[in-house]
């Protein structure tokens, strides 16, 4: 019997097959676990760790050697940004400057950046407590002649 096969007969019988360090851990129904199929677990246990065990992708690094986890997507800009051991810190809120029109409601300037990337305007509705930011933005009022 193939390691699929295995997994495929045990799992048609409800039981539940999983990996525990080097070792399979099998939750069966009283009665399921035969001498036969428990020496075709010994048997493919190679095979099936393998295809038990969980797909984790090798690391490719840059073409300097940099780690790839070393750049973060600024939410506010859009944009990667070359930043190392980013994660071990607390995520800072930003503020923005952008040339952008100012509320069309109440003529604010200050808008906060919902998780969603939504501008609020920060005069007509004021953040809440249990608002999520990322950041602000500042608008520059536009001119025009």
């Amino acid at each position: 019997m193939t390691a699929k096969a295995v997994l495929k007969h045990l799992r048609s019988f409800g039981a539940r097959v999983s990996v525990v360090g080097d070792k399979i851990h099998v939750e069966a129904p009283v009665g399921i676990l035969t001498p036969d199929l428990k020496a075709a677990l010994a048997e493919n246990k190679p095979a099936l760790l393998k295809l038990l065990r969980p797909f984790s992708a090798p690391v490719v690094l840059g073409s300097d050697g940099e780690d790839p986890l070393n750049y973060r997507l600024d939410s506010l800009t859009g944009e990667w940004v070359y930043e190392p051991d980013w994660w071990k810190h607390l995520a800072q809120k930003k503020e923005l400057c952008k040339e952008r029109v100012p509320c069309p409601r109440c003529g604010g300037t200050r808008f906060w950046v919902t998780i969603c990337h939504s501008e609020v305007c920060a005069k007509c509705h004021p953040r809440q407590s249990g608002d999520k930011v990322i950041g602000w933005i500042a608008a520059r009022r536009r001119f025009f002649l």
